[in-house]
């Protein structure tokens, strides 16, 4: 059986309230876990090297926040190709691997990332920390 493996991580979990910048109401700083190694719940399987990859990839600088957030039912979508998403913030640094207990009852190990949010620009992102 051919089975497609997914890219996308559609269920980023936040792992801290926001924290307002220098005492910014525009910018937020919160963390967000991505991935986690080996089985994830959506099909994938993330090896260490490759996890190691993709923790360099989004710290290198320049890597957004990216979503879709569905203005009637107020609530993010899942991945969605570029014409429909915008960016939010930005990845700011990795901040270790942090265990957490999914849904389904399994508790695994992720990634996490420290993410800046754009909450003065795009009032959709305070739906992620909180303030609407």
């Amino acid at each position: 059986m051919k089975r497609n493996i997914p890219i996308y991580f559609d269920n980023a979990i936040i792992m801290s309230l926001a924290e307002p910048i220098n005492g910014s109401s525009g910018l937020n700083r919160l963390k967000v876990g991505v991935f986690t190694k080996y089985g994830n719940r959506n099909g994938s399987y993330i090896k260490d090297d490759v996890a190691e990859m993709m923790i360099a990839s989004a710290t290198k600088g320049d890597t957004p926040v990216v979503g879709f957030f569905d203005p009637e039912s107020k609530n993010w979508a899942s991945h969605t190709g570029p014409t429909l998403a915008s960016a939010y913030g930005y990845v700011e640094y990795f901040d270790g691997w942090q265990p957490f207990k999914d849904i389904d009852g399994i508790e695994r190990d992720y990634a996490v990332f420290s993410v800046v949010l754009f909450t003065k620009y795009f009032n959709e992102a305070n739906f992620v920390v909180g303030q609407n």
